[in-house]
């Protein structure tokens, strides 16, 4: 995902980067690159960081008022389409002892970072990029979020490691 956003914000970001831990964070990679081929032309600078604890993610991106959601469920509906689905709905709805709850059949959609299998050998980061006064006098810049997502069929949901 791309944006481009005022210095201000990214500076607001990276502070949200640092506040985890107690040393400012540096970026993984510095790369200086020429531009020829599109505006703006010239010279430009790319940092990157490689974010590799869903936990860290989560507290770079989540607010008060957004939190961000690191799974979600969904249902297939009949004409394959699919609806968000909330469990914590169906949680709090009274049920007899007597008899079993039926719960839907789910699609969990999941953000993967970090160790996610346990046969994996490399962490998956979660990679912010950063490109300074891609409008200089403006000063905008472009902001990348490059992540990877998985899918777990409704038998595997209950064994995601992050829920």
């Amino acid at each position: 995902i791309v944006f481009h956003i005022h210095k201000s914000f990214f500076e607001c970001l990276l502070e949200r980067m640092c506040a985890a831990s107690a040393k400012k964070r540096l970026p993984n990679s510095t790369v200086v690159f020429v531009k020829r081929d599109s505006m703006p032309l010239g010279t430009l600078t790319k940092y990157t960081w490689h974010i590799t604890n869903i936990m860290l993610v989560k507290k770079i991106f989540e607010t008060p008022l957004v939190p961000l959601k690191i799974s979600r469920s969904f249902i297939r509906n009949q004409d394959n389409t699919y609806d968000a689905f909330e469990h914590e709905k169906c949680d709090g709805i009274p049920i007899d002892k007597s008899h079993q709850p039926i719960k839907p059949n789910d699609l969990k959609t999941y953000l993967k970072v970090g160790i996610v299998s346990l046969h994996q050998k490399e962490r998956i980061p979660f990679i912010i990029e950063w490109i300074p006064d891609v409008l200089p006098i403006t000063q905008i810049g472009e902001l990348r979020l490059t992540f990877k997502y998985g899918h777990m069929p409704p038998k595997d949901n209950d064994s995601l490691k992050y829920k």
